[in-house]
């Protein structure tokens, strides 16, 4: 009987001596995996609170209590570069090189005979191209064509800034590229004037301010002054405010490059007829084209004769700024003080060359 009564208790532990019922203890709980979410979240925590600890070697929350001594007091910070703008051609293929900004002086010798061939295909339509015979020529006579046009481009593009002189077609392409590359940079600073909000330019500002700048928008300080100052131009071009149509200065939709036109497709035809009524246009109610293409057309004809004399202006600010912060005089017509200061940093730029 004991041996009964202690099976029955074994298989029927929900109730007592009493008869009553019993309440179960709840079981266990099963430790189910983490997701690997989860993990990838913890593995981010830890690696900000390593950067962001007072004390790196600590590792934030998870290594304890953070030091308090002189070293720990100092706060680590997290600093970005500044986002870099990349041209292109939407309608062109993607291995189509176009010598621009810091490759400017690109040679077409250096090149792949595909790469040689894409580029003239895309500009079989110009009066240069259209009677050169791609199929029979080889890789040095389309090179020396690539190369001819490209200077071609970059001399229309210094006489635009009125700084282009006939003999110009002549230079080696690496010294017409140290003027593309000049032009290039004094535009970017025209184009931090023209924001309307910035009044001094980092070239102008001391090293203790550039420096200070930089760290008021977590922008890294590591480089010399140079990098520094083109980072802050960056960051200033991006800050600034929209400049023409609608506030529009070229950049727009999170500060990218776009055209008048781009602007002007978006406005309708009342807002087509308001823009083309303001006074500084100086156009009666007649003559407001009553087709729709026709007023985008005289309208983009007009923004971008005006966008032109904005960034003229402004690229002769940028200009006598750089003359002066080189110690420079600022006399003479643009030509002249652009050549003034392209042989200033090519003698500077020769020196520090020797120098090192």
């Amino acid at each position: 009987r004991a041996r009964a009564a202690g099976g029955a208790e074994k298989m029927d532990m929900s109730e007592d001596k009493a008869g009553r019922k019993r309440k179960r203890s709840a079981s266990p709980q099963t430790q189910e995996p983490s997701p690997p979410d989860a993990k990838k979240a913890s593995r981010m925590e830890t690696i900000i609170n390593f950067f962001t600890s007072p004390n790196p070697k600590a590792g934030g929350a998870l290594a304890g209590p953070r030091s308090t001594g002189k070293k720990g007091a100092e706060k680590k910070r997290i600093s970005f570069g500044t986002p870099k703008i990349h041209n292109f051609d939407v309608m062109s293929p993607a291995r189509r090189r176009r010598p621009e900004a810091h490759d400017a002086d690109l040679d077409a010798e250096s090149q792949d005979t595909e790469a040689l061939r894409v580029e003239l295909q895309c500009r079989k339509e110009e009066e240069d191209c259209s009677s050169f015979d791609m199929e029979k020529a080889d890789h040095k006579a389309m090179a020396k064509m690539v190369n001819s046009m490209w200077t071609k481009d970059q001399i229309a593009r210094l006489k635009q800034r009125g700084v282009a002189w006939d003999t110009d077609k002549k230079l080696p392409r690496r010294e017409l590229a140290s003027r593309m590359q000049l032009m290039e940079a004094i535009e970017r600073k025209g184009d931090v004037l023209m924001s309307g909000e910035y009044g001094t330019l980092p070239d102008q500002m001391e090293m203790g301010t550039l420096v200070k700048e930089l760290k008021k928008r977590r922008i890294t300080t590591d480089g010399d002054r140079r990098t520094l100052e083109m980072r802050l131009e960056d960051a200033l071009l991006k800050e600034g405010s929209r400049f023409d149509v609608r506030g529009e200065d070229g950049y727009a939709f999170g500060r990218h490059s776009v055209s008048a036109r781009n602007v002007i497709e978006e406005l309708s035809m009342a807002e087509l007829r308001h823009q083309l009524l303001l006074p500084h246009w100086r156009l009666g109610k007649d003559e407001i084209p009553k087709k729709r293409q026709e007023r985008e057309d005289l309208l983009e004809q007009l923004v971008s004769e005006e966008l032109g004399k904005r960034k003229s202006v402004a690229f002769d600010l940028a200009l006598d700024n750089m003359l002066t912060s080189n110690g420079l005089s600022c006399e003479g017509p643009k030509r002249e003080r652009f050549m003034r200061l392209a042989d200033h940093l090519k003698r500077v730029q020769g020196g520090e060359g020797k120098g090192g």
